[in-house]
């Protein structure tokens, strides 16, 4: 059976042989677009449209393959609008991101953030985004490190990719 991560690896593989259909989206965003990429498809549009302003990845040398994870809700940012300042997101083996140029929505702070699970290296969180929005352009990025739709955990997050569909459409 195939995992998330070789779907995420073979898209990646795929939008490098379609560079011209990838372009015309970086286009579309740059535009006054925005795209919001949830968990590991969150690695498209990093790698995909080359977001400067933010690094990361999945850390090989974390281990969550479905915990439920601590992370603080920073700023007065729209997407954070009806999230709790202490929230809780659904960590599958997931990104996390370190954004130089864009605005951090929620931030894991704790050297341990596992509430419920299993989380080998939860260290080398300390500090990553988990929801960030990066500028493109015109246009944004939003990058959900985590499901926000996942099972009776979405009752915490379902909010901000909610908020990022109105922010989206408002536009």
């Amino acid at each position: 059976m195939r995992g998330e991560h070789d779907l995420a690896r073979q898209y990646l593989e795929e939008a490098g042989r379609n560079k011209p259909e990838a372009k015309e989206k970086e286009e579309k965003i740059s535009e006054g677009g925005t795209l919001i990429a949830l968990n590991r498809a969150s690695l498209l549009a990093l790698e995909g449209f080359g977001l400067g302003g933010v690094k990361g990845g999945v850390d090989k040398e974390v281990s969550a393959p479905g915990s439920i994870l601590r992370a603080r809700v920073e700023g007065a940012a729209a997407l954070a609008h009806g999230l709790d300042e202490s929230s809780i997101v659904w960590f599958e083996d997931s990104p996390a991101f370190q954004v130089l140029s864009g605005r951090v929505v929620a931030r894991y702070v704790d050297e341990s953030p596992l509430l419920s699970g299993f989380l080998l290296g939860g260290g080398r969180l300390k500090g990553r985004s988990a929801l960030a929005e990066v500028p493109l352009g015109r246009g944004r990025v939003v990058l959900f490190g985590f499901r926000p739709q996942y099972r009776a955990q979405s009752w915490a997050t379902i909010p901000a990719l909610l908020n990022a569909v109105y922010l989206a459409a408002a536009r």
